[in-house]
């Protein structure tokens, strides 16, 4: 339930209610890189591990990009509740009871290597659900005339 309710409350407030006015006052990249930090540091309390918050910022710029490329904050809300939910059960299911020693310290364990299977297998969801979209919306951050600042560019040839 935790990762449902995290999945729509963070995506609504991060992508539906600060990423949209960014996008339309900077620009689609510049609001989802603002709302990504934003959202790596509210993660703070998972700890203030630079690894952790890059990781946090890495996951709110593909909830971004998702929302972006989509239009709806529906798949980032799906994608985040699924993730959210995978961490809970694995953290739940192979958590020892005493925590375990640093991976640098110790080396690597079961649940470091699932990790990274989930990583790929996510990842390559997400490329495979990037692709689709792609396929379907036209890519709006290439076009120079929706960027802020920017003026029309005149694509004849001067010869």
């Amino acid at each position: 339930m935790s990762a449902m309710v995290a999945g729509i409350g963070e995506e609504a407030g991060f992508r539906g209610y600060m990423q949209e006015p960014l996008e339309r006052r900077y620009g689609p990249a510049m609001g989802i890189a603002i709302t990504s930090i934003v959202f790596g540091l509210a993660h703070l309390s998972h700890g203030a591990f630079l690894p952790a918050i890059l990781f946090d910022i890495g996951w709110g710029a593909l909830y971004g990009l998702l929302t972006y490329r989509s239009g709806s904050i529906v798949p980032a809300i799906v994608l985040h509740s699924s993730a959210d939910a995978l961490e809970f059960i694995t953290t739940w299911k192979f958590s020892p009871a005493t925590p375990a020693p640093l991976v640098w310290v110790s080396g690597p364990d079961a649940l470091l290597w699932f990790n990274c299977v989930l990583v790929v297998l996510l990842g390559s969801a997400s490329v495979w659900a990037f692709r689709r979209l792609a396929r379907t919306r036209p890519n709006t951050l290439a076009s120079s005339n929706e960027l802020p600042g920017r003026l029309p560019v005149d694509n004849r040839s001067s010869t």
